[in-house]
């Protein structure tokens, strides 16, 4: 066979394999991120990437100045968090009787986080965690962002590329390069 054909079998394949799972519509990422009031961010469940996280607050924040930010994480992290971080923000803080033997949060946290309109929804957890992906995903937010991960696929709409050897600080400032574009202004 030649090996146009091959290239046309792929790209069959591929759209039938993307097209087999749920649609989600094209976002544009500048505008939703110079317009967006609301962002939900998943700190990581772990507590060395924790320690990592927060020192990128600050800079996730200015990116965001004139959002209301939501922070989801793990209850006793609460006193490593910056004092200005946490009044300037909205916490939901995960206890054990919060989550299900799946693994999940209940449905009161779940709730909570529907009520609100979110624009973009980001997972800060280096590895991925089903808890925190699935809280994104349940924002409805247009544009859901991630560390790249093939799990979580079906969860997020734009996935961090970086190595799999790179160090997670890397990685975030990668996010932050990424999160801090802004569209270039109108020819008209």
């Amino acid at each position: 066979m030649s090996q146009k054909v091959f290239e046309n079998l792929a790209e069959f394949y591929l759209k039938f394999k993307v097209k087999s799972k749920t649609s989600q519509p094209v976002v544009d990422i500048f505008t939703t991120l110079v317009k967006a009031h609301q962002i939900f961010i998943c700190l990581p469940e772990k507590l060395e990437d924790f320690g990592i996280a927060r020192n990128y607050i600050r800079d996730i924040r200015n990116n965001f100045n004139n959002a209301r930010i939501t922070f989801l994480f793990n209850y006793n992290y609460f006193n490593l968090m910056d004092r200005n971080d946490r009044e300037n923000s909205s916490l939901i803080l995960l206890k054990p009787e919060n989550i299900n033997r799946f693994g999940l949060c209940n449905l009161q946290i779940l709730e909570k986080i529907k009520k609100i309109k979110f624009e973009v929804a980001i997972d800060l957890n280096h590895e991925f965690n089903l808890m925190s992906a699935h809280l994104c995903y349940a924002t409805n937010a247009p544009l859901r962002i991630c560390l790249s991960n093939e799990k979580r696929d079906p969860f997020f709409n734009f996935q961090i590329q970086a190595g799999s050897n790179t160090l997670l600080d890397t990685q975030y400032r990668n996010l932050l390069k990424y999160i801090s574009i802004k569209p270039a202004p109108s020819l008209s």
